[in-house]
């Protein structure tokens, strides 16, 4: 029957737990689903997605016509490495560094980032990256796709020998390069379980690897198997030069188990239970240990080691049904009691081994398997996602619902041309400015000479070298020189103004394709509706009884004015009176300023301007005609020379 473990008088304090927590998942998925439909979130992620693509395409030396497939690539992989504990970021940083490592532009496929991630969290505390990993079989021969399969690979053997996956599989990765020195048998695992051995018994695998490398020469072999016979050493494997030279081949795990079934007869089992060299082995230990290119401490360790491991595995009674790693795996687990007898921790709590196995023996086979379910290989994947707590596991499956949509939608051409788009539209528009008018150095120079002669007369009008009229003549040329420069710029920015339409338009961008079928929709419309640009009406013939006009037979000949108002216009050739009331402010002489619009250069501008203000006709609306003319007008350079 329950109880109130709630002495405050409220309800049953766990159930109350577990409604709080469940309140909180279900609200936390409501806003993981509703995340699936946030347009900010959306484009959060998309230029989250594109920042990172981009990045990457700047490491492979490329442009953005990769950044698609690099997008389409990671996004694909979101959802499970989410559900592992990662994010986008950490699929962004494997590729990144895989490729640059590799020093290939290699886009890893959606897989395979999982399985290089499952790795490195499997790994974490080992400071190994999915690039070390990656780079590590790569250097054997495996193919970086193969990496974390066979990683998996090595922590099963680690697990299956009761042994730290951790310590295991950093051995293995510091030593894979003996892989290609050496035979192991079963390759990758032949490798790993040298590598548990050297971790159960805490020895140092690279000096027996470098033994192994000496006994390939002959000579080495024949003298360390005469030093093993000179110290008493009954280890038949190891005194044979022929079968020295072979385990360091072909077999380099069996080469460091035999040196480590040698050392054990220097150990003994004391009064208090305490294993320890015996006494009068320790100097020929020494020497052992120095023939064999260790040190004698580490001889002692891995002796130690190999006794207590021995003795389990023969007062253990195992089993049939045990596997002889399984069998590895319990003696590694149990330790020894206060009462000399083998202990294993089931709960936290100590039970004798020998209850368990009997236990275990007592079980039907589903459930020993059940029991034993720790021993079976699994990938690193699901390694990865063991490791996980109650609490990780869930934000990581609510993260996992809240962000497939917009990752999915991160990684679709659309997303990318929209981004695009904006971007577009600003270059084209700064490249339609970018003209020959407009460039830095002539505006800088143009802008220098106008204004230095300006300060030049402003600095003779002050010391009296000068006058107002020559002030006001050079500010009237720079005006015009001005004017012309506007004409000239405007000119060329409207022939740029085309080309950059024509390059938007080949953008293969279906957002700025829009934009411009948009605006000259729009512009047509506006035009019917003004009765702009409609097509002219022609004049109708002449009815055959009509009489031509003989003002009309030479075309020569200019018409006549159509009625009085024109007769009283003025022509371009009509002479003209201008009349100019000249108020001067105090600081100015009258009758300088009145001198100046005496000027001949002062009066033709201003005659200039009249005619063009009263004559519209004048103007030329063809656009690349004015260029040409304002272009002549300036000296050929487009710029005002000022």
């Amino acid at each position: 029957m329950l109880q109130n473990t709630d002495n405050t008088g409220g309800g049953f304090k766990p159930f109350e737990d577990f409604m709080k927590s469940s309140t909180l998942f279900l609200e936390k998925l409501g806003t993981a689903f509703a995340e699936n439909a946030n347009p900010g979130k959306f484009a959060e992620i998309a230029l989250l997605v594109d920042d990172k693509a981009i990045s990457i395409a700047k490491s492979f030396g490329q442009g953005k016509e990769n950044v698609l497939e690099l997008s389409r690539a990671m996004s694909a992989a979101v959802t499970d490495v989410t559900l592992l504990g990662g994010n986008f970021e950490n699929i962004a940083a494997i590729q990144k560094d895989v490729a640059e490592g590799l020093g290939r532009n290699l886009v890893l496929t959606s897989d395979s980032y999982k399985g290089l991630f499952a790795a490195q969290q499997v790994l974490e505390g080992t400071g190994k990256t999915a690039k070390d990993i990656a780079l590590a079989f790569k250097d054997v021969g495996f193919s970086v796709y193969q990496s974390s399969e066979q990683m998996g690979k090595v922590m099963n053997v680690a697990r299956s020998m009761g042994v730290n996956a951790q310590a295991v599989s950093e051995k293995v990765l510091l030593n894979m390069a003996a892989l290609n020195k050496f035979n192991f048998s079963g390759g990758v695992e032949g490798l790993a379980k040298m590598a548990a051995q050297a971790t159960m018994l805490r020895l140092d695998m690279t000096k027996t690897l470098k033994l192994a490398d000496d006994l390939f020469d002959p000579d080495k072999a024949i003298e360390l198997a005469a030093s093993m016979q000179r110290l008493g050493v009954a280890n038949s494997e190891l005194l044979d030069p022929l079968r020295l030279m072979d385990m360091a081949q072909n077999d380099p795990a069996e080469l460091q188990n035999q040196i480590t079934k040698m050392s054990e007869q220097f150990v003994q089992l004391n009064e208090k239970g305490q294993f320890e060299i015996m006494p009068g082995a320790k100097r020929q230990l020494r020497e052992i240990a120095s023939a064999l290119g260790m040190n004698a401490d580490e001889l002692a360790k891995m002796a130690i080691g190999s006794k207590e491991l021995d003795m389990k595995m023969q007062q253990i009674k195992f089993p049939d049904f045990l596997s002889e790693d399984q069998k590895t795996m319990i003696a590694n687990m149990a330790e020894m009691g206060k009462d000399g007898q083998f202990e294993i921790s089931i709960d936290g709590k100590p039970e004798k081994l020998e209850d368990v196995i009997s236990k275990m023996a007592g079980m039907g086979e589903e459930e020993r398997a059940k029991y034993l379910e720790s021993t079976q290989p699994k990938t690193i994947e699901e390694l990865a996602e063991k490791q996980l707590n109650v609490s990780e596991s869930m934000n990581a499956a609510i993260q996992a619902i809240a962000t497939k949509t917009p990752y999915a939608i991160a990684g679709t051409r659309a997303a990318k041309q929209a981004l695009r788009a904006p971007s577009q539209l600003a270059r084209a528009t700064a490249e339609t400015f970018d003209v020959e008018a407009t460039k830095i150095s002539n505006l800088t120079k143009g802008m220098d000479e106008a204004s230095n002669k300006i300060l030049t007369d402003i600095n003779k009008l002050i010391t009296g070298e000068g006058s107002m009229t020559q002030l006001l003549t050079t500010m009237g040329e720079v005006e015009k020189q001005f004017g012309t420069f506007l004409s000239t710029a405007s000119d060329q920015v409207f022939v740029k103004y085309e080309e950059s339409v024509k390059k938007l338009g080949e953008a293969n961008n279906v957002f700025i394709d829009i934009l411009l079928n948009s605006g000259k929709k729009i512009t047509d419309m506006f035009m019917v509706d003004q009765n702009i640009n409609q097509p002219q009406t022609t004049t109708p013939p002449l009815p055959a009884t009509s009489q031509p006009n003989p003002q009309m037979t030479n075309m020569n000949n200019t018409p006549p004015p159509a009625n009085n108002t024109q007769q009283n216009q003025p022509t371009n050739n009509s002479p003209i009176d201008i009349n100019l009331n000249v108020t001067a402010p105090p600081y100015i002489d009258t009758n300088q300023l009145t001198s100046a619009f005496e000027n001949p250069i002062v009066k033709e501008a201003l005659i200039a301007a009249v005619n063009k203000g009263r004559d519209d006709t004048s103007y030329n609306s063809n656009p690349q005609q004015r260029m040409v003319t304002a272009n002549n007008a300036a000296g050929g350079t487009g710029i005002p020379s000022a």
